[in-house]
């Protein structure tokens, strides 16, 4: 038997075992899904006529994605151009669609008659689209991921929204890109393209950073890799900066995946006790007194702050 044979049935063999430990149910890959909240709420689409470079970018990394639409911003500005290029967005194979209230609702801030009559407004406008393209709306994401300020509003949410047959929207993953892109989109208003390449690249390391620590504890609570959700938003900075953290994912072995496959993971039909208002991530909500220490010392470049100063310079 020559080397070459030898070689090409070792090759074989390998193939066979990795696809055999694979079906197991103790292997585990990873993998992650990207969702992108506040679907036409850019204001680049002005000068941009409009036109979803987002979804261009999307479709460039052959990425499926999960988008949340806050339904009411379809009537903003002129509208026909909106209709037409959420068409664009729900319309492409890569997009599965979700729902995010029609006026963009803190929930804590209003009442249960009140906010699901904004989600069945909203639902009256997406849902007809979706249906127009084969797809169903089966999934809810809380604006600022609150739901609710006390275990009553939890709670009758989540009856809401079971009677419906709709799932409410987990992430495990978000590093607070609106922040990076409040602060992108102010260095180039002023034509500081050095601050906002910096911004850029520390939104990425800061995105990638998160990546890690969550695995971390996603090892340290469940001994295994779990399917990671990400969190992110349709701005300027991830139609820039995306595509380098999506490479930097797969180069490190990160399967891209559907929302929905990634809620097949047993973790996220976890029974979740977290009822104050604050939008953190589900891997926390599902463990909170475990895991809060954790929470604390998430990863921090404090992007916050700056985007904080920025807007109260703003507001002078």
């Amino acid at each position: 038997m020559t080397i070459v044979v030898i070689h090409s049935f070792r090759t074989r063999i390998l193939s066979v075992l990795l696809l055999f430990f694979s079906s197991l149910p103790g292997f585990s890959q990873k993998q992650v899904a990207i969702t992108m909240d506040d679907i036409e709420q850019r204001n680049a689409y002005l000068p941009e006529d409009f036109k979803a470079t987002m979804l261009d970018t999307i479709i460039a990394l052959d990425l499926p994605v999960m988008i949340f639409i806050s339904e009411g911003r379809l009537f903003a500005d002129d509208s026909v151009k909106r209709f037409y290029n959420i068409e664009r967005w729900v319309s492409n194979p890569l997009i599965h669609v979700g729902s995010h209230t029609y006026s963009h609702l803190y929930y804590s801030d209003t009442t249960f008659s009140f906010y699901t009559r904004d989600i069945e407004r909203g639902l009256a406008v997406s849902a007809p689209i979706a249906h127009k393209y084969g797809k169903t709306i089966r999934s809810f994401r809380f604006p600022f991921n609150c739901l609710g300020k006390d275990s009553l509003q939890h709670h009758q949410m989540r009856d809401y929204f079971a009677k419906k047959g709709m799932t409410i929207a987990p992430f495990s993953v978000e590093s607070e890109d609106w922040a990076y892109n409040t602060v992108y989109e102010h260095y180039l208003s002023k034509g500081d393209t050095i601050n906002a390449s910096a911004t850029g690249h520390r939104y990425v390391t800061q995105t990638l950073a998160m990546f890690h620590y969550l695995e971390k504890i996603c090892q340290f609570q469940y001994n295994r890799d779990v399917r990671q959700i990400y969190l992110c938003h349709d701005n300027l900075i991830n139609e820039h900066y995306l595509p380098q953290i999506i490479r930097a994912l797969r180069k490190e072995g990160y399967e891209t995946i559907s929302f929905d496959k990634a809620l097949a993971d047993p973790v996220y039909q976890s029974a979740d006790h977290y009822y104050k208002k604050w939008g953190i991530s589900w891997i926390y909500r599902y463990n909170y007194e475990q895991l809060k220490e954790f929470f604390k010392q998430e990863p921090n470049d404090a992007i916050y702050r700056e985007y904080e100063e920025l807007m109260n310079e703003k507001n002078k």
